[in-house]
């Protein structure tokens, strides 16, 4: 199917951010005895407020009071020296022509430090739509439906591109077509969801 508006998650589909949000966890919390890829994986998507309920309630930890400004910090430090896109991003929003914006569970401040550090803000200018500034966050449907309804397109001109579970169940409870940029698919009620591996598969995904 060819829609009109593509609408982006950010952290693991367009910048290599998730990696360094788990370091800062363990480089912050001395007692989280966790490895970079099992703590991403299990804090891939959600709003941070329940990470943090998570992180303590699985790992047994405490969270000092005022984390999330030293979190914050943190990672800004990190993503100033190595966050990079994803593999084959640039070349995608390079040969994309549809309607582009990003629609993410991170504050709107990280959101536009992580565009400009991975040189993508031009392809997106003011098109940016955080859960912050709506108060509402995956897996509910709000933010790709204040994103559709604000770009200024019907739900059916839109796909939502998207790398986490969470993001995936926002977009289906939006009714937004959604295509999952993953190596593993998603199986839920013995129903699969559109996946694809390499950003260089998506503008033809997007148009056919």
């Amino acid at each position: 199917m060819s829609y009109r508006c593509i609408i982006f998650d950010l952290d693991g589909t367009l910048v290599d951010s998730e990696p360094l949000s788990s370091r800062a966890f363990i480089d912050l919390l001395p007692d989280l005895d966790v490895g970079v890829d099992e703590l991403t994986t299990r804090i891939k998507g959600g709003k941070f407020a329940e990470v943090l309920l998570d992180i303590q309630a699985h790992y047994q930890i405490d969270i000092p009071k005022g984390f999330e400004s030293i979190f914050r910090s943190r990672v800004a430090e990190l993503f100033d020296t190595v966050l990079l896109p994803i593999s084959g991003v640039p070349e995608m929003l390079e040969f994309t022509s549809l309607d582009m914006c990003i629609a993410s569970s991170g504050p709107r401040q990280k959101i536009l430090h992580a565009l400009k550090q991975a040189e993508l803000s031009h392809y997106f200018k003011n098109n940016i739509f955080s859960a912050y500034d709506i108060d509402s966050w995956k897996p509910e449907p709000d933010l790709f439906l204040h994103a559709a309804k604000i770009m200024g397109f019907k739900l059916n001109e839109c796909v939502v591109v998207e790398d986490s579970t969470i993001g995936v169940r926002a977009a289906e409870a939006a009714g937004i077509d959604v295509l999952h940029f993953t190596q593993i698919p998603i199986r839920e009620d013995c129903q699969e969801y559109k996946s694809f591996a390499s950003m260089s598969d998506l503008p033809s995904l997007v148009t056919s």
